[in-house]
């Protein structure tokens, strides 16, 4: 029986021999499960401090998985995407920007269709927000936060002049009388010239379907509505006011703003809070107020925008990805990480979380509240493209400028805005 027990032996080593192989291919079937994903973003330095900090802490919980971080500042950015999507190299989680839906998903099939991923939880966002991120009824998109353009007045100028702060424009031209040369009650912007317009017309600059809703002559009035809030000091002139900042460095607020001289600030909820903070360390208060009407009982229409996030339709891990965005919008550690850098979260459980840590001040509170209970006019498709944005800002500059006047400017305006609509609806 001798070749029975030999066998027995052979048998026995070969079973250790598996078993041995099969401990030291252990290590490496770890490593095949480990994979690694991009993500991209743009904005300042302290944004990218904090997605930096939120990746690490991501990195931490899921340790087989890596992210690549891709990031800078704007410029560029539109070239650059437009490059990757085109040659199907795009990161697989991006930070987006207004218009990529309609520009690389008009049918809603240029992302991936998030509502299709059981590892992202969308349920604390309204369905409005969420809306806005759908095309063709696919979800391409989630907003991180909802961005509104607000009135924010230096409590502390206004009561040093005994002033009430005015809800119509009328009482600004008022208001600005109290004002010593040189000072003004707010900071104009063309943005406010679009709010105007829609506050005389109650009609969005592009209806949906890409009409100008504007005539010439509608256009040329609120031209010099404009022109009359400058002649009348409610606010400095344009060209001062980019002088000023560009003397003040990007994303600091002039020392115009800072000495109480210029009363107020037009500009996104998401960085408003920046400027709150930055006045009340120099025992000033800014607030945000009621945005001025045509009279008294006329809607104000606030734009409203919102940063997406989106993953890419050609991930090869979207289970991974959904996990790092859903880490970013849900997860504690997440949310805190990314703190406000880029605005008070559109997901009501990450603003509670905020809350919670006491991360959200007064002001960014009052923002909320602002955005959630103010009449908005969302911004359409044809308003977020670049092309169109640039065909209203160049043509206002130069009308702002002194450079042309005002028929010429609203003349030109429609007819270059008109002409980015057509070749935009021709392309896509």
């Amino acid at each position: 029986m001798r070749w029975v027990r030999k066998l027995g032996i052979i048998i026995g080593m070969g079973v250790g021999l598996s078993l041995l192989l099969s401990a030291c291919s252990k290590p490496k079937e770890a490593s095949d499960d480990s994979v690694t994903i991009r993500m991209s973003w743009w904005g300042n330095d302290e944004r990218h401090k904090a997605t930096l900090s939120a990746i690490k802490a991501f990195e931490k919980k899921y340790p087989n998985i890596k992210v690549k971080a891709e990031y800078g500042g704007f410029d560029g950015v539109e070239q650059k995407i437009a490059t990757q999507m085109t040659g199907n190299t795009e990161p697989d989680l991006m930070q987006m920007n207004s218009g990529w839906l309609d520009l690389y998903s008009a049918d809603g099939k240029g992302y991936y269709d998030l509502s299709k991923l059981d590892e992202l939880d969308l349920s604390g966002y309204d369905e409005s927000a969420l809306k806005q991120g759908q095309v063709a009824g696919i979800q391409n998109s989630v907003p991180f936060c909802v961005n509104t353009w607000v009135w924010a007045v230096n409590k502390t100028t206004f009561d040093s002049l005994k002033l009430e702060i005015p809800t119509t424009w009328d009482g600004y031209i008022e208001a600005a009388k109290k004002f010593k040369d040189g000072s003004y009650p707010t900071q104009l912007s063309s943005s406010d010239l679009q709010i105007y317009l829609q506050q005389r017309t109650g009609k969005s600059f592009v209806s949906d379907d890409g009409k100008i809703n504007y005539t010439q002559e509608e256009l040329a009035e609120g031209l010099e509505w404009y022109q009359r809030m400058v002649d009348e000091k409610v606010t400095p002139k344009l060209q001062e006011i980019k002088e000023a900042s560009a003397q003040a460095g990007s994303g600091t607020p002039s020392k115009e703003f800072l000495n109480g001289e210029w009363a107020g600030t037009t500009q996104w909820s998401a960085t408003v809070g920046n400027d709150y903070l930055t006045l009340k360390d120099t025992g000033q208060e800014l607030i945000l107020s009621e945005y001025p009407k045509l009279s008294g009982d006329n809607k104000a229409y606030v734009l409203q925008t919102i940063m997406p996030f989106g993953i890419s339709r050609n991930t090869k891990h979207p289970k991974e990805v959904a996990k790092l965005l859903n880490f970013l919008i849900n997860d504690p550690e997440g949310v805190k990480a990314m703190g406000l850098t880029r605005g008070i979260p559109a997901n009501k459980k990450a603003y509670e979380i905020l809350v919670e840590n006491k991360q959200i001040d007064t002001i960014n509170q009052e923002v909320e509240k602002y955005t959630s209970t103010t009449d908005v006019m969302p911004k359409n498709k044809y308003l977020k493209m670049s092309r169109i944005q640039t065909a209203f800002e160049d043509n206002f500059e130069s009308f702002a400028f002194g450079k042309t006047k005002a028929d010429e400017t609203a003349k030109k305006m429609l007819e270059e805005m008109q002409a980015a609509i057509t070749q935009f609806d021709s392309t896509n």
